[in-house]
């Protein structure tokens, strides 16, 4: 909720209480606003940290949703650590059938795809992410002490671009969930693609801020209950920072290959 909302309904009652979450999207606005003006309420409260200060409120630090390793990198780049999975998310995970190429395990995934020239749209990954989903349909998806198959419906498909989505739901697998960041902000999946899409970060539509923003990053990547998997080019690894927050934001994305394992197209 804006800050200018929050203003306006604070008089109509004797007592504000703000949940959210500031880390992910902010609420869509139209318009030029002096500085500042944009922002969230639980935003302006909290100013320019990246969780809840404990005089100020409280920070709720428990997701029952990612597996361990999953939130390790969510709570480290996102969220000053502090963030952690109960123990019962550490069972989650994929089960392979053994053909040659199928993702299984639990965890970050990197799925380099080389292309030129894409701003908005990348056959390249759609393709790669519509045959790794054609592998995963079959595998068994493993929760605590359930264990069954995973079907389509289980496989989420996020993308910054709303062309990238149009052509991922004409190549992937009938029923495979695909939408932007936007439309899946609260929904979670047993796995999670995310494709980038853009061949370089400076050519990018509407900018490196919109292509990588962090933002749209934590609320991709935590969709994951068990395997995120980032599908993108790797030159916008080696993106040319101006700014301190472009650093930050190409250092997430490099943090996450680091941290993840290569999967082969």
């Amino acid at each position: 909720m804006s800050l200018a909302n929050a203003v306006a309904i604070a008089a109509c009652a004797s007592r504000v209480v703000l949940l959210g979450d500031p880390q992910q999207l902010a609420q869509p606005s139209v318009g030029d606003h002096p500085a500042g003006a944009g922002a969230s309420a639980l935003g302006h409260l909290i100013g320019g940290v990246e969780t809840m200060p404990p005089e100020r409120g409280i920070f709720l630090d428990t997701t029952y949703r990612m597996h361990t390793d999953i939130c390790q990198y969510v709570s480290d780049q996102f969220y000053e650590g502090r963030l952690r999975a109960v123990d019962a998310c550490a069972s989650q995970r994929v089960e392979g059938t053994g053909r040659p190429g199928t993702l299984e395990g639990s965890g970050l995934r990197f799925l380099p795809v080389v292309h030129q020239g894409n701003r908005t749209q990348s056959i390249q990954e759609a393709d790669a992410i519509a045959r790794a989903c054609e592998r995963l349909i079959g595998s068994s998806w493993v929760s605590g002490d359930v264990s069954r198959a995973l079907t389509a419906e289980d496989i989420m498909v996020v993308a910054p671009y709303n062309r990238q989505v149009d052509l991922l739901a004409t190549v992937v697998p009938r029923g495979v969930r695909v939408g932007t960041v936007d439309r899946f902000q609260g929904q979670e999946a047993p796995v999670v693609f995310y494709s980038l899409a853009a061949s370089e970060a400076t050519g990018a539509s509407h900018g490196l801020e919109f292509l990588l923003s962090l933002n749209r990053l934590n609320v991709a990547l935590s969709r994951a209950r068990g395997l995120a998997v980032l599908a993108c080019n790797p030159s916008l690894l080696g993106t040319a920072c101006h700014s301190q927050k472009e650093i930050r934001q190409v250092n997430a994305l490099c943090s996450f290959v680091e941290q993840a394992t290569l999967t082969a197209t």
